[in-house]
């Protein structure tokens, strides 16, 4: 049973997690859907003009960024004591979520800022009881602002930086000074850029007054997709009583740490709400905390059984949505 496999801390378990991916992705790789290629930023736009002509190389890098994301998460929400044992359930759920829908398998912007965005969160937690962080404040804010450079929308999640100082450490205005300027180093470097190539109306009008003001909408879905969005939301509740108790009852870091991941899935739904589309793809950066979450539900149940049925009811309705969305292509 895959649940109780992956509540080991195993090798095999790691090794496993990229056959799982493949498995999930394999409609994308019958029928690869076109890379987005309109209003982009410009560090995503760089990847699209390098790779964006070749589907399978952006299938398989796709999914290697993906297994980044989940190794990354899997390892610092157990350095971090926001999962409740060593297991590799919080890589598994990652996974799992950022290919629930069809619209996620392809190549898209959010799936770079997904990294930078663990990357940034990780640093924060890093903070903990340490006299001085300036640096991991610096590269957390250094990493919002990739993230952005990949994604407009993404920079919702710089003021996560202020909440975890704010929850983790006193008050040290030096680093909320550092936190910004790391923010801003990258931007200023892109604004030269197209500065020197006198194209800085271009830079605005382009990818970040069109995405912001224009608005796509495209959340027709079979029915299909309200049954998964339904096992999604039942993990969801089943997991609401261990939350408050871990909230309560657990230990300083734990309790600031899963404060701090609530924090960031309230600032993706406003993301999701500012995206220039409003299409599930933007589900994505909710899937960070909701990983954690469901993994921490899992690890709790008692009744390994049920664990198992609505894990493999998840698995269920994403392969049958999936089915249904690609035949329909």
């Amino acid at each position: 049973m895959l649940i109780s496999f992956y509540k080991r801390n195993s090798v095999q378990a790691a090794a496993f997690l990229p056959v799982l991916a493949i498995v999930l992705w394999i409609f994308a790789f019958v029928n690869p859907l076109p890379v987005e290629g309109r209003h982009l930023m410009p560090l995503y736009e760089c990847v699209v003009f390098v790779i964006g002509q070749y589907p399978y190389i952006t299938y398989f890098f796709s999914i290697a960024l993906i297994l980044t994301g989940g190794y990354l998460l899997n390892s610092f929400a157990v350095k971090h004591e926001i999962s409740d044992a060593n297991s590799y359930l919080p890589a598994l759920l990652y996974i799992v979520l950022m290919s629930a829908f069809p619209s996620q398998l392809s190549m898209h912007p959010v799936i770079f800022s997904n990294v930078f965005l663990i990357l940034a969160l990780n640093k924060v937690m890093n903070t903990f009881r340490k006299d001085k962080a300036y640096f991991e404040v610096f590269d957390a804010g250094t990493f919002i602002a990739l993230a952005t450079l990949f994604y407009f929308p993404a920079f919702i999640f710089f003021p996560i930086i202020w909440v975890g100082l704010i929850l983790i450490r006193p008050f040290v205005w030096r680093e909320w000074v550092i936190s910004s300027i790391g923010f801003l180093i990258p931007f200023i470097f892109v604004w030269s850029y197209y500065f020197w190539y006198d194209s800085l109306d271009y830079l605005l009008y382009e990818k970040v007054f069109y995405p912001l003001s224009a608005r796509f909408i495209d959340l027709y879905m079979p029915w299909s997709f309200y049954f998964l969005i339904g096992i999604l939301l039942l993990i969801c509740i089943l997991g609401i009583g261990k939350l408050f108790t871990r909230l309560t009852t657990g230990s300083v870091q734990s309790r600031n740490n899963l404060w701090l991941l609530i924090w960031t899935f309230a600032l993706s739904i406003i993301s999701f709400l500012i995206a220039p589309s409003l299409s599930v793809h933007y589900f994505s950066f909710a899937v960070i905390p909701v990983s954690v979450h469901a993994a921490n539900y899992f690890l709790s149940e008692r009744k390994t059984w049920l664990g198992e049925v609505v894990f493999y009811l998840l698995l269920t309705a994403i392969i049958f949505n999936q089915f249904i969305n690609f035949s329909a292509l």
